[in-house]
């Protein structure tokens, strides 16, 4: 198509200029803005001749004809309709009324249902002014939207906003301008990057009407504009300085870009530096007063509106209200005080009132408030919780029967207590529950057998030494044996009767209700040994925070599983000449922990898994400093008896205590599960095997990190956390809550039920939901791999072998890392990345002693072979290719569900909705996507690429050793637009262009234990047994050379 002669109009680029340079930037999408052009009536072409001559080279790529044209259609009825119509230079309207969007916002069709919704808003308004004020009064209760920093992110658009109901102030200013702009009114975007105070960053409305007028969005000030609360820290701008300007945006291109806090490295966005106008609204204070900002609150963590009054000795000098969520979050209370003057400050009503002390700072300062007060509780409240005290004391004495649930019936049961009433109501507990088993217990302590459902544990016991003041300890010693005959088994339980002698305490040696290579670690031994310590604490005075586990040989290996599934039971465990088996070291955190073995005692590995775990605890120590404490010692002419010997653990057992609030818990669940540990609790129904909480307090603040848990109780106590104070619960970043708790004893008691320990029974908890795991929280973007890839000039021949010049010459990759953990893996890989014009190529160097594969046929299931994969990742969809040493290749192309449909991608036939193989999937091992599920097109088939590999040695023989193998892959730039579709990305990519590329390896020959490897290796560290995750794709940088 030949266009018509364009003018010079207000895009300053003549005709030949326009059409080179700005069509040309276009692309694929060139026909559809020279059908805008040639299909404009003729007295808006004008208005399409700026939109393309000014805007941001993506819009460039991706508007539709029929956008440009009804957008301008409709700019121009609502422009010439309107009252004020004659008021508005076209210079203006060009610039504020014309154009479809404010910012990067999503590009949506707002006008036609905007115009609808405005127009009945300002009938009879005779001024651009009184429209716009109108329209803030009305607009945001019409579309349901309102002020929060909760929404999905900072640049919505307008219809984005209104389908969550959420914004912030960006999202705001963008529904209003549009609102304005719909029904003619000049409006644009302005804001600062942060306050001259650092106090924050703000977005807001400028509405032409004989110049330009200010207003905050969703901010009426009545029928007035140019009032705002944001006006004081407006007037102290500084034009000089970058972050603290005021700008306003422009459509029409200028020398700046608009600071776009949301996404700082946007620079697409014209602006114009318009801080004079507002720092000449600046009103001095008089000499000597400074102005203070008040916050309050609330227990929420949220802000809250309450009455605040300042006073000067016993004169209120100011009385007002704060500010809740329903502002801006910069927008405070602010009151004109004297500086450096001490004030009182009077926060809520009523015997509610919470009274604090500032002093003013010589600047603007801003006072934060909690409506916790911080104080000690009061004099009414200590009388109340000593009062419910006493009524648990009456009350059991009445009912020494009762159950502990009965209590949480109890109107005292919900009284607050204080720090020492806790102490008090957990001493009266105890005492219960002891007498309460004095009474039901003693036939089961006489028969010395404990019984579980169809598990039965007999069990002998001797007392050593003078009892201590605070109770004895208990030492729980396992026999030998396992799956042997029950005379086997019976004679190992007899000799660990007599096997150690503490010189204090209670020994307990019970024999294993089973018979089996497992006897000590199955699922009803963790509710036998609770019962055999309540039982001791009961009747033989038994300090329940000095009880020891220990065992030998089988006994060993139960206790390598119970001291940590346990942990929050010992003060300390010691494991002699026993096996981990599968379990994990990290739950021993907070038990100290003897392990020893003879060096000579080789079944099943033993020594030499020994001497790993001496090694494994030692680094979890040197990185935790304060947890993993550990005695290792190898005999090393010992076999699998030490002689005695190993009694050296019974001393350095009797060192420790245990402590039951460590200020940081590891909590890994066993494949025997439980569902609380120390302070921590999940629900019991959603407990998962291998799923991992780390807890941390600093201070008043509890940090919380997991895997595969959804819902933590978190209990609390005075003995870690001051609860007459605020606290705060985080993960990864966000607030889970904030705010004050309260002590009671039906917490108490709920807890004490589910724990029969009184040292675990906690008086308060809160229940917080955990966030769901964003990708990029699985690895930090600073850790992500880098590489860049050179540009070639010379084609290269797909054989497989990398001998070629250009391959020789570049840059290898660093040695791949297991996939979830980011470990050294067991065989080198390497790879490179090479392009041209037409071509990117993948190189592979694998090291590997017997190269062997098993499936020959296109689309076999190769990733049960050892296989390398190459994922390339668009934004909206990405493509997987496999292959494994015979050259087999399996390919799958994803598309997110969301913006399948959008894309268009069902156009083409092979990811058509009745394509073979498709599927829905939502991931491998990370199945909680925020993005959610994606349409899988398993049979997919890239076209025109080549792959070849060559072996370095034989395939499928393992009587030699082989070098390893290499694989040469060349996907042409052509074949991938449909993963440049969502972005529209340059094909071939620009000089400097990154894409995210990811690389792996997977691999039957894993290394051996105590190795951790998943058998998936890859370019960088997952954290996940997931290759399917875009946004931690390694970022493949295109360079020149």
């Amino acid at each position: 198509m030949i266009l018509p002669t364009l003018l010079l109009g207000l895009s300053g680029l003549a005709s030949a200029e326009f059409n080179t340079e700005r069509l040309a930037l276009a692309g694929d999408n060139r026909a559809e803005l020279e059908r805008a052009l040639a299909d404009a009536a003729p007295d808006q072409r004008e208005g399409i001749e700026f939109l393309i001559a000014n805007m941001p080279e993506s819009d460039l790529q991706t508007l539709s004809a029929d956008y440009l044209l009804e957008n301008t259609r409709l700019a121009y009825q609502a422009w010439t309709d309107a009252p004020w119509a004659k008021e508005i230079p076209k210079d203006i309207f060009l610039n504020s009324v014309l154009p479809y969007a404010s910012i990067n916002e999503r590009r949506d069709e707002w006008r036609a249902d905007f115009r609808k919704r405005c127009l009945p808003m300002i009938e009879g308004a005779s001024s651009p002014s009184e429209a716009a004020a109108l329209i803030n009064q009305k607009l945001f209760k019409n579309v349901g939207v309102k002020y929060s920093t909760r929404r999905v992110k900072a640049d919505q658009s307008p219809l984005e906003s209104m389908e969550t109901g959420l914004a912030s102030c960006t999202g705001l200013s963008v529904l209003l301008i549009d609102a304005c702009r719909s029904v003619g009114i000049p409006a644009r975007f302005v804001g600062t990057p942060l306050w001259f105070n650092q106090s924050g960053n703000h977005s807001w409305v400028e509405v032409w009407d004989d110049g330009w007028h200010f207003t905050g969005a969703a901010e009426p000030t009545g029928n007035e504009l140019d009032r705002g609360w944001f006006v004081g820290n407006a007037t102290k701008a500084d034009r000089s300085s970058k972050a603290h300007a005021i700008y306003a945006t422009s459509f029409k291109q200028t020398p700046l870009s608009f600071p776009c806090v949301w996404n700082r490295k946007l620079r697409s966005i014209p602006a114009v530096n318009v801080t004079d106008r507002y720092v000449a609204l600046q009103k001095s204070l008089p000499t000597g007063m400074t102005e203070s900002l008040f916050v309050v609150h609330g227990v929420d963590g949220n802000r809250a509106s309450c009455r605040l009054r300042v006073l000067d000795g016993d004169e209120v000098v100011f009385e007002g209200q704060t500010n809740d969520e329903g502002f801006d979050a910069n927008d405070h209370l602010r009151v004109e005080l004297k500086q450096q003057h001490k004030y009182s400050v009077l926060i809520g009503e009523g015997d509610q009132v919470i009274r604090d002390t500032i002093i003013t700072d010589a600047d603007e300062h801003l006072h934060e408030h909690h409506l916790v007060a911080v104080d000690a509780v009061s004099e009414s409240q200590v009388n109340e919780s000593t009062t419910a005290i006493k009524a648990l004391r009456d009350y059991l004495q009445s009912q020494p029967a009762a159950d502990l649930k009965t209590i949480r019936d109890q109107s005292f049961s919900d009284v607050a207590l204080s720090a020492d009433d806790v102490v008090q109501a957990r001493k009266i507990l105890a005492e219960h529950q002891k007498q309460t088993l004095l009474k039901t217990r003693s036939e089961e302590i006489k028969a010395q057998v404990l019984v579980h459902g169809d598990y039965e544990m007999p069990f002998d016991y001797r007392v050593f030494g003078e009892a201590p003041e605070e109770g004895r300890s208990l030492y729980i010693s396992m026999h030998g044996g396992g799956g042997a005959p029950k005379a086997v088994n019976d004679r190992q339980w007899e000799n660990q009767k007599r096997l150690y002698q503490p010189e204090e305490g209670v020994y307990v040696a019970p024999r294993a209700p089973t018979d089996t290579w497992n006897q000590w670690h199955q699922k009803h031994i963790d509710p036998m040994f609770v019962r055999l310590i309540e039982n001791m604490v009961a009747f033989e005075n038994v300090n329940p925070n000095r009880v020891y586990v220990m065992g030998y040989s089988a006994g060993g290996d139960g206790v390598y599983q119970l001291a940590p599934r346990l942990s929050d039971r010992w003060a300390a465990a010691a494991t002699m000449a026993g096996h981990p088996n599968e379990t994990s070291a990290l739950g021993l955190r907070n038990v100290p922990f003897a392990l020893q073995m003879g060096g000579k005692d080789a079944a099943y590995k033993r020594n030499r898994i020994a001497a790993d775990w001496q090694t494994k605890l030692a680094e979890l120590h040197e990185a935790d400093p304060e947890g993993y404490e550990h005695f290792v010692k190898i005999y090393p002419n010992k076999g699998h008896w030490m002689d005695r010997e190993d009694a050296v653990a019974l001393p350095w057992m009797a060192e420790h205590t245990r402590n039951v609030t460590p200020s940081k818990i590891v909590w890994v669940q066993d494949d025997v599960t439980h569902s609380h540990f120390y302070w921590l609790g999940v629900e019991e129904s959603s407990v998962k095997a291998g799923a991992t909480i780390i807890a941390a307090v600093d201070g008043q603040t509890i940090d919380l990190t997991s895997s595969d848990v959804n819902k933590i109780n978190v209990f609390l106590d005075d003995r870690f956390i001051d609860l007459d104070q605020p606290i705060q619960i985080t993960s990864g970043g966000q607030t889970l809550f904030e705010g004050q708790v309260t002590r009671t004893l039906k917490t108490l008691v709920t807890t004490f039920d589910e724990r029969s320990d009184s040292e675990l029974a906690f008086p308060s908890s809160v229940e917080v939901e955990m966030p769901k795991p964003f990708p990029q929280s699985l690895v930090p973007a600073k850790d992500l791999p880098r590489y860049t890839a050179a540009k070639i000039d010379t084609e290269l021949t797909i054989d497989g072998r990398l001998d070629e010049e250009a391959w020789q010459q570049a840059r290898k990759t660093t040695s791949f890392v297991d996939l979830v953990s980011g470990q050294p893996t067991r065989y080198d890989t390497r790879s490179s990345i090479l392009w041209d014009d037409e071509i990117l190529y993948i190189g592979f160097w694998l090291e590997e002693p017997n190269v062997d594969a098993e499936y020959k046929d296109r689309d076999d299931p190769i990733y049960y072979d050892n296989d390398v994969e190459v994922f390339i990742a668009g934004k909206d969809a990405y493509y997987e290719f496999e292959i494994n040493s015979y050259g087999t290749v399996y390919e799958g192309f994803f598309v997110w569900q969301e913006a399948y449909e959008k894309g268009g991608y069902a156009s083409d036939p092979q990811l058509a909705k009745d394509a073979p193989n498709q599927q829905e999937f939502d991931g491998v091992g990370f199945t909680d996507h925020p993005r959610g599920k994606r349409i899988a097109f398993l049979g997919y088939d890239f076209p025109n690429f080549k792959s070849a590999v060559h072996i370095n040695g034989t395939l499928n023989d393992d009587s030699d050793v082989d070098q390893g193998w290499t694989v040469e892959l060349a996907f042409p730039w052509k074949e991938m637009n449909w993963l440049a579709k969502g972005d529209n990305r340059s094909l071939p990519p620009k000089v400097g262009d990154e894409w995210r590329i990811d690389l792996f390896r997977f691999n039957k020959t894993k290394a051996p234990e105590p190795a951790t490897d998943s058998g998936g290796w890859a370019l960088g560290e997952h954290g996940v047994w997931d290759s399917h995750i875009p946004e931690i794709f390694p970022i493949i940088t295109f360079a020149e050379e």
